[in-house]
């Protein structure tokens, strides 16, 4: 056990003396995260709203109550460190903390200037649950703000590269206000910041889990930097999609570039032709790479 989880369990364990420990974890960052974490022995419960389609629950946030005699389990789940955040609560109910975490998994945040009479308002999704999201939006919000995020919960606790960093209930802040929280234009900007930086960290670990080989020798910050400009190069052809933004990284750490460089095929993978109009970039370019891997197969087959 690394220094980092030990110094987790040990807090936790502390904590479970005082009071009720929550975890919740980040559900996009595991393929099928229900399935892990029954894996695991763990009672767990979805903070998205149901009725909600099965891949989207997938990579949601899940609350789950901490027990002493499972700690392992739940410290045992890879990457616990980096997709979760741990609460500290006075005795209450799993289903009151649980209600009042659902309603942090949005919030408002200006949408664009009315016509003088203030800002409108959108709402947007709000993934606390990722240590690199809360650690960056916490400081920035008001006392009001904190409280409401905090709401009956006595501390808050993530684990960051250089410790394990805990914040405290402030008998200062004011009681905390029922509704959304809502987030200021500076806010709302900050928040965008981590969330790409944190897609940005997410496609770096998938590239290097899935060519190790072939990412050995390149430094974070030039895969940062590749990632980067290919997310930039994909969106170009219209690209939105997570799995088509990947295809593009990977293909250029397997230096698989040549389509890149075939002005009919992007022309095709954006405006498409008679068959494939009423498909979205990402479509054609899924549809594409699908025919390409049926036509080795049957290429292979013939031989």
């Amino acid at each position: 056990m690394s220094d980092l989880l030990s110094d987790l369990k040990n807090r936790l364990a502390e904590w479970l003396t005082t009071g009720t420990v929550f975890a919740v974890i980040e559900g996009a960052a595991y393929p099928d995260c229900p399935a892990l974490l029954k894996a695991h022995g763990l009672i767990y419960g979805s903070l998205f709203r149901e009725p909600c389609d099965p891949d989207i629950l997938r990579t949601g946030p899940f609350l789950i109550q901490a027990e002493q005699k499972k700690l392992d389990n739940l410290l045992s789940i890879p990457g616990i460190i980096r997709n979760a955040i741990f609460w500290h609560t006075s005795e209450i109910s799993g289903h009151v903390f649980w209600s009042h975490l659902r309603k942090l998994t949005k919030v408002s945040i200006p949408s664009s200037l009315d016509d003088g009479s203030g800002q409108k308002m959108r709402t947007a999704m709000f993934r606390f649950q990722d240590p690199w999201v809360t650690e960056r939006i916490f400081p920035i919000f008001t006392p009001a703000q904190r409280a409401r995020f905090f709401g009956p919960a006595n501390a808050l606790l993530i684990a960051v590269p250089d410790g394990v960093k805990i914040v405290r209930r402030n008998l200062r802040w004011p009681a905390p206000q029922p509704g959304v929280l809502t987030l200021s234009p500076e806010q709302t900007t900050q928040l965008e910041n981590a969330r790409y930086e944190q897609n940005i960290r997410r496609f770096i670990t998938y590239l290097r889990a899935s060519w190790p080989d072939k990412t050995a020798s390149v430094t974070d910050v030039e895969m940062h930097t590749l990632v980067e400009e290919e997310i930039r190069h994909g969106a170009s052809w219209g690209l939105t999609t997570t799995p088509c933004l990947i295809f593009f990284c990977r293909s250029v750490i397997v230096g698989d570039t040549a389509f890149m460089k075939d002005e009919a095929f992007k022309k095709y993978i954006m405006h498409g032709d008679e068959s494939t109009s009423h498909m979205t970039p990402d479509e054609r370019l899924v549809k594409s790479i699908r025919d390409a891997a049926r036509h080795d197969l049957q290429k292979e087959l013939e031989k």
